[in-house]
């Protein structure tokens, strides 16, 4: 069996819709991923920490994946576009890409050239690279400096 299934805190105040085949255990998910660090749907985190445990009810009960998806695309319809509606995608059955839209060979050249010689970006390498003498140089200042700091406390 596959369900329809929607989240409602105060009365309709906010909703979520959702597909599942275990309605229990997905509840149970949702609770999970909300009080997360990092939840995966941040409007149904924050309306659940204010606002608690939701109310589920079940919106129908179908035999195939194509009708459920169907029943929860018209369900989303109703509510896509309101602020009481916690959905992240207005397209049934489908979770939103967390990498975001994919980047071309053309854009991802693009990006590659404006970086090129600025110096904010981020794992940038020193221009000057210390020599294992150098390295060894400074140590040994660290040291001695540590000791006479010691040294000087007594």
């Amino acid at each position: 069996m596959f369900y329809n299934y929607k989240l409602t805190w105060n009365d309709n105040l906010y909703v979520y819709v959702g597909l599942t085949t275990k309605p229990k255990r997905r509840l149970i998910q949702h609770r999970i991923s909300c009080l997360s660090k990092k939840p995966k749907n941040q409007k149904l985190a924050n309306v659940w920490l204010k606002y608690g445990e939701p109310t589920m009810t079940i919106m129908g009960q179908f035999e195939t994946v194509e009708e459920m998806v169907e029943h929860e695309q018209f369900l989303i319809d109703q509510i896509w576009g309101e602020p009481i509606c916690l959905n992240l995608n207005p397209v049934s059955g489908k979770t939103p890409d967390p990498t975001g839209s994919k980047l071309t060979e053309e854009h991802k050249a693009k990006i590659s050239a404006s970086m090129k010689g600025n110096r904010n970006t981020l794992g940038k390498t020193r221009s000057k690279k210390r020599t294992e003498e150098e390295r060894k140089e400074r140590l040994r200042l660290y040291k001695k400096a540590y000791y006479e700091r010691r040294k000087a406390e007594k």
